[in-house]
Formats: structure tokens, C-alpha cells, sequence
């Protein structure tokens, strides 16, 4: 019987062997961007509980702490993107965000109005079914990000033999 055990030096090398080390820090950087952006918008709209329109201010506060952490993270740790100037990365960056926001708002938004005109009932609460529908926006924007970043954002230039 053969022996299917894999050893592997070091860490980088065992990413490297189940998959793309790019896409996993990409995760572990989203995974932190994700939990400063959902904290600070759930606090957010405890804070605000009583302000109409809560659900909206507090996706795009969540956001404005989760897209600065994400960029500084991703342009140093995941990309290792110096090929562009700061200041062009960082507009591209920013497109990339806006978007993200409006999508994750609009998926939010339907998932909620769905909800309601199908009738459902499963969720505790109108502050459990925001949530839950903000959630599952979020972990969407996941992939539309990752696309975005690499082959926008950071786009590493061609390199001409």
C-alpha cells in the first residue's frame, strides 16, 4: 500500500502545494477587512438604532473602515503591488470599493425586500434578518473582489523577455 502521507518543509510550501498562496492571504486579509467592516457596522447601527435609514449609513461606515485596512493589507501583504504609483492604486482601488459597496447594498437591499414579499417568518427579528442579509452580500463581494484587486487594482505589469 503506498505511503500517502505529504510532509512539506515549510508552511509557504505546503500553501503553495494545496493551492494559490495569493488567494489564501487574499483571504486572510478580506477575513479581517470582513470582521472590521461587519463590527464596525453592527455597532454602528446599534448606535444609531433610532436614526431612519440605519441599515444603509451603517454598510457604508463598515465599509470605509474595512476598504482602508483591506487596501494597506492587500497592496503590501498579498499583492505586493509597487509597480504603479500610490496615488493611481489607490483611485483604482477606490473604483473597486465604490462598486463593491453599491453591490453589497443592493444584494442586502433584495435579499431583505425578498424576505418580506415572500412572506417568511424564520428570523427572530427585522435587526437579525438586516444582518443576516448583509452578511451573505459580503461573503459575494468576496469573490467580485478578489477578481477586481488582482486583475485591476494591483494588476502586475507584463513582463517583455
Amino acid at each position: 500500500m503506498a505511503n500517502i502521507s505529504v510532509k512539506h518543509n515549510t508552511i509557504k510550501e505546503g500553501l503553495q502545494c494545496y493551492g494559490s498562496t495569493q488567494f489564501l492571504k487574499f483571504l486572510l486579509v478580506g477575513g479581517t477587512a470582513f470582521i472590521m467592516n461587519y463590527g464596525t457596522a453592527c455597532l454602528t447601527r446599534v448606535a444609531l438604532s433610532p436614526v431612519r435609514f440605519t441599515l444603509g449609513i451603517s454598510i457604508a461606515m463598515g465599509y470605509i473602515v474595512g476598504t482602508l485596512i483591506s487596501f494597506v493589507l492587500n497592496k503590501t501583504f498579498t499583492f505586493k503591488a509597487y509597480d504603479e504609483k500610490l496615488s493611481l492604486q489607490a483611485i483604482k482601488f477606490m473604483l473597486v470599493a465604490i462598486s463593491s459597496l453599491l453591490l453589497t447594498t443592493m444584494i442586502t437591499y433584495f435579499f431583505v425586500i425578498g424576505y418580506d414579499l415572500a412572506g417568511f417568518t424564520f428570523l427572530p427579528s427585522k435587526s437579525v434578518l438586516d444582518s443576516t442579509a448583509h452578511f451573505l452580500a459580503l461573503t459575494l463581494a468576496t469573490i467580485y473582489n478578489y477578481l477586481a484587486m488582482k486583475h485591476y487594482s494591483f494588476k502586475k505589469k507584463a513582463v517583455l523577455d
